[in-house]
C-alpha cells in the first residue's frame, strides 16, 4: 500500500516550495520599496529597516 496519492510527485512539491520561498523572499523587499515611496524622503531609510526587522518577526509569530 503506498502511503500518497499517485498523482502526488516528490518533485513538484519540492519545486512548489522553492517557488514559495522565493516568493516569500522578494516580498519583504517589496513592501520596504513600496513603504520608503510613501513617506517623506528623510524617513526612507528608517521606514526600510523597521520593515525589514519586523517582517521576519510577524511571520515567524503567524507560523508558531
Amino acid at each position: 500500500m503506498v502511503p500518497y496519492p499517485p498523482w502526488l510527485n516528490a518533485r513538484d512539491n519540492a519545486w512548489q516550495l522553492v517557488a514559495a520561498t522565493l516568493v516569500g523572499l522578494m516580498s519583504i523587499p517589496g513592501i520596504a520599496i513600496l513603504y520608503a515611496g510613501i513617506v517623506q524622503r528623510k524617513w526612507a531609510v528608517n521606514t526600510m529597516l523597521m520593515t525589514f526587522t519586523t517582517n521576519p518577526r510577524s511571520s515567524a509569530r503567524s507560523m508558531a
